[in-house]
């Protein structure tokens, strides 16, 4: 079974949930060999990309494109002058799949097939970590928080503006549970107080491969719905996902959901994003991205209603912590975290609701 895989999508998240897909699904057949297409246009997706078990990694550049007339082995293929292409005869597919037509709940498994960074980067990873002042010894937690520069739009839901709440959580994570913390981001996030146990990530440039193994081998992730979250997912990871904008999106139940909270009328009554989807508050229309219900489509009705949002606060999200730490205790072989390898029983392509029917008319002979 030789399965060819363009991962056509830009974000980190959406990279690495795509890169976890395919690699389930390669795993559900026996002796598949996966080929993994990408556009080397961000400095993360060779990393990530080396995440996927996969037997060829085939990059290219902005400016290139593959036409379909590449794959297969008719004779009027188009070819590449790409003699590793060619040589390794990597336009020979069974299965095509574009990031357009798969999604996470596709894959009925749980849970799903984890990725593993690559072992050849673990040492110097592990290295740079101690450098850091982490004790490998001793278990720690990862934390990230989006912020605005990173992202769209000042006003936006998943924007944290004030990270007290989540320096709190370090505090709580080093003081009262004896724990360490690795935090991770991008480079030149706002700066936080340096203290013992705490790794702060963020003070340093392209350390990509870096990040990968420091939340492979956490306890567990904290963290805003975004990227870095998305890799603890796929690490198998447990992970507190806080100031989330939807109410779904969680991968398996060692995933945990704090939502923000609206105050819908003038008189300040708070109401959680639960209880605002069950009074029918945040039903998607045709202008949010197709009647789907994610952090987008809350952010189009969060504006257009104009309501008022407050994000997780301190106490929530030591809460969380809380809730999560007791969660890895009760389950230890968790804490160290193993690659799971399970069949997928089935895939499913739902019919999206949004998109009409059509019947197509038998073609007429032609004459």
């Amino acid at each position: 079974m030789r399965i060819f895989a363009d991962l056509n999508v830009d974000t980190y998240g959406d990279f690495i949930a795509l890169a976890t897909c395919v690699s389930s699904i390669k795993e559900s057949f026996s002796n598949a060999k996966l080929t993994v297409h990408f556009r080397n246009n961000r400095p993360y997706k060779i990393p990530l990309a080396e995440c996927i078990n996969a037997n060829y990694f085939f990059p290219f550049s902005e400016h290139e494109l593959l036409p379909i007339h590449a794959l297969g082995s008719s004779s009027h293929r188009v070819k590449l002058k790409n003699t590793f292409w060619e040589e390794n005869k990597l336009y020979k597919a069974d299965l095509v799949i574009s990031g357009d037509m798969i999604k996470v709940k596709m894959l009925n498994s749980n849970p799903f097939i984890h990725l593993n960074p690559p072992d050849r980067t673990k040492n110097k990873a592990l290295e740079f970590l101690e450098k850091k002042g982490l004790d490998l010894s001793k278990w720690y937690a990862c934390i990230y928080w989006k912020e605005a520069y990173a992202y769209r739009g000042l006003t936006h839901s998943r924007i944290i503006h004030d990270p007290q709440p989540y320096i709190d959580a370090i505090n709580f994570i080093i003081d009262e549970l004896n724990g360490q913390v690795v935090r991770i981001g991008h480079f030149g996030q706002s700066k936080i107080a340096p203290r013992k146990n705490l790794i702060d990530l963020t003070l340093h440039k392209n350390i990509t491969e870096i990040e990968l193994h420091a939340v492979n081998q956490a306890r567990f992730f904290v963290g805003t719905a975004s990227g870095p979250v998305t890799l603890a997912f796929s690490f198998g990871v447990p992970a507190l996902v806080c100031d989330a904008g939807d109410i779904d999106g969680l991968w398996d139940t060692r995933h945990y959901l704090l939502t923000q909270h609206y105050q819908i009328n003038d008189d300040k009554k708070e109401i959680s994003q639960r209880e605002a989807y069950d009074l029918g508050l945040l039903k998607p229309d045709i202008y949010c991205r197709q009647g789907v219900l994610d952090n987008h489509t809350v952010q189009i009705i969060f504006n257009k209603n104009k309501y008022i949002l407050r994000k997780n606060n301190s106490d929530e999200i030591i809460n969380g912590v809380k809730e999560i730490f007791k969660f890895t205790k009760e389950n230890k072989h968790l804490e160290k975290k193993v690659r799971i390898d399970k069949k997928i029983k089935k895939i499913s392509f739902p019919l999206d609701e949004s998109d009409p029917v059509i019947l197509l008319k038998p073609f007429s002979k032609r004459k």
